[in-house]
């Protein structure tokens, strides 16, 4: 009898560790585990092929909800410049202060927020500067402030008024937070945000700067491009994380509540679950 019971509690737990293995092994496992090691409560995810509808998945978060999406605003900013720049409108190699329009993309502007602060939107192009532009990069929420009121001198129109002509028809996202302007203040679903990054993009979006590292990845047009193609981009502010992956015909959103240690190394490990296993 003893040796029974034995048997059977052997069989249970091997068929538990089994599971485990299965479930950590899955793409929802890998994507709670990695949740959970970099301080991400609750998440939800929109992803698929471009064609198609996205496939809709909650892990606490409703993804047709309506949530902060920080710098995922970029691509949207950098969008409408692309337009103003097919329309005659503007040239990339416009200058706003000593740094040029693709400058301010790549975020090569001058300012180095390591050395410096991050003023965010509160300053102008006046504001001092640590290297030369266009020699480095320097992630700067500045420049795409700068790009901002570009667009509505350019355009004549409001910033947000103008950016939704590059939104598919019938988006709700929209600007949530102005005083973020288009470095950080849209705000919209997973689901919205996968209709507008999976479109067709637009000429030069993955144009590198002369300054790129060979075999690593660098800053385009308002996206990060990693070496096999991947195009990305996450926005962080205190208490959510937001990211955005495209490669080929596949595209992934994901909004996240919590707050990331290191929001870097989180997109690094949310690629290799959401895009290299995909």
């Amino acid at each position: 009898m003893i040796r029974r019971i034995s048997w059977v509690a052997a069989f249970l737990s091997a068929a538990v560790l089994s599971t485990c293995a299965l479930w950590l092994n899955s793409r929802s496992g890998q994507l709670r585990l990695v949740m959970w090691q970099h301080g991400l409560t609750a998440g939800a995810l929109a992803s698929g092929q471009i064609e198609d509808e996205p496939q809709l998945t909650s892990y606490g978060l409703d993804p047709e909800g309506v949530y902060k999406l920080a710098s995922l605003s970029k691509p949207i900013t950098a969008a409408a410049i692309l337009r103003l720049v097919q329309g005659g409108k503007l040239s990339l190699t416009d200058r706003i202060g000593d740094a040029t329009v693709q400058q301010l993309l790549q975020h090569s502007g001058g300012w180095d927020r390591a050395i410096a602060g991050d003023p965010f939107c509160a300053a102008d192009e006046a504001l001092a500067k640590q290297f030369r532009p266009g020699t480095r990069y320097a992630y700067s929420n500045l420049g795409y402030c700068l790009l901002s009121r570009e667009i509505e001198r350019r355009s004549g129109m409001s910033y947000e008024r103008y950016a939704r002509s590059v939104l598919p028809k019938g988006s709700h996202l929209r600007v949530g937070i102005p005083s973020l302007s288009g470095a950080g203040g849209w705000v919209g679903s997973p689901s919205d945000y996968f209709a507008f990054a999976s479109q067709p993009l637009r000429p030069l979006t993955s144009a590198p700067p002369v300054y790129a590292p060979r075999g690593q990845s660098y800053y385009g047009l308002g996206w990060r491009v990693w070496p096999d193609g991947t195009l990305s981009h996450f926005g962080y502010l205190p208490g959510s994380y937001s990211i955005v992956f495209r490669r080929g015909g596949f595209v992934v959103v994901g909004v996240f509540s919590g707050d990331p240690e290191n929001p870097e190394a989180t997109t690094t490990r949310l690629k290799r679950v959401l895009i290299d296993r995909s």
